[in-house]
């Protein structure tokens, strides 16, 4: 993994809790079995805040899993000026920690390019109960899976999924 992280940090401040994370790659790694790249698991806490900048995900093979796995719930999870390409695997499964509904799993996505992937099975983002995608600004070229979606597949219920302001081009699912 070639990554340049610039101070990873948790900060805490105002009762509120933040991870950032800005300037990472991640290449060429391979995953067999059915395990995440970045796992963000069992937490529930409406005052904790993810963001990732200028993450960059290229080449990346995994058989059976995904790259980002959240079984959280959180304020949110942000990111941005990220590009995700020539992966296979899965890029994100939302899979909120509580069914509460006054703290769901809030995931963005800005200005960011999903190019050339291929999520298997299902669709490169699954979202699961209690849990919604917003995106802007972006662009899905040429991604694929082999059913339920090329790009999102929502699934049960309390689910919202927005695209505002994104192109969508050749992307397919048989």
């Amino acid at each position: 993994m070639n990554s340049r992280l610039s101070d990873p940090e948790v900060l805490k401040s105002d009762s509120m809790y933040r991870f950032n994370v800005s300037n990472c790659t991640i290449n060429n790694n391979i995953l067999s079995s059915k395990d995440a790249l970045l796992d963000f698991g069992e937490i529930n806490y409406q005052n904790f805040s993810v963001s990732l900048n200028k993450v960059h995900i290229i080449d990346n093979t995994l058989e059976l899993g995904t790259i980002y796995q959240m079984k959280l719930n959180c304020k949110e999870f942000i990111i941005s000026d990220s590009q995700v390409l020539r992966n296979t695997g899965q890029f994100a499964l939302l899979e909120p920690a509580s069914s509460d509904e006054s703290n769901p799993l809030n995931f963005y996505i800005y200005r960011s390019q999903f190019v050339s992937n291929f999520a298997r099975a299902d669709a490169m983002i699954q979202l699961t109960s209690n849990s919604a995608l917003r995106t802007y600004n972006s662009r899905f070229i040429e991604n694929f899976s082999l059913g339920r979606g090329s790009v999102v597949f929502a699934d049960y219920q309390l689910v919202y999924a927005l695209f505002d302001t994104c192109d969508f081009i050749r992307n397919y699912a048989y």
